[in-house]
């Protein structure tokens, strides 16, 4: 939920979109990833893609293995001898910080250049 709410911060200020949207669109996932849970009869394949939105709600959608063979990959850890410090995992955050603004001020800049 918490991610829902920096993610409409950063909309209201960098690129103005309405807020009312972005609540509704967390309103209807939090409805559409609580629907498993309920006791009531669901489709297989429906509850498979119910199951797929919360993976997407939850921004799971690398796996942990994965992750983690890239950030030891990255920072030039070896898999037997050493393991991640505090130090590294601030740098790697760091870095996705930077890179996660670039991406933002492109898409800004993007928006300015291309107006509806």
């Amino acid at each position: 939920m918490s991610s829902g709410v920096i993610v409409n911060l950063i909309l209201a200020l960098v690129i103005r979109a309405p807020m009312k949207q972005m609540w509704n669109m967390i309103n209807s996932l939090q409805i559409l990833t609580f629907m498993p849970s309920l006791t009531i009869q669901i489709p297989t394949n429906m509850r498979v893609c119910l199951l797929s939105i919360k993976e997407v709600a939850n921004l799971s959608l690398i796996p942990q293995s994965l992750t983690d063979t890239i950030v030891k990959w990255v920072s030039g850890i070896k898999e037997s001898s050493e393991s991640l410090n505090t130090f590294t995992l601030i740098a790697i955050a760091a870095a996705a910080v930077a890179a996660g603004m670039l991406i933002i001020g492109l898409l800004y800049f993007i928006a300015k250049q291309f107006p509806k």
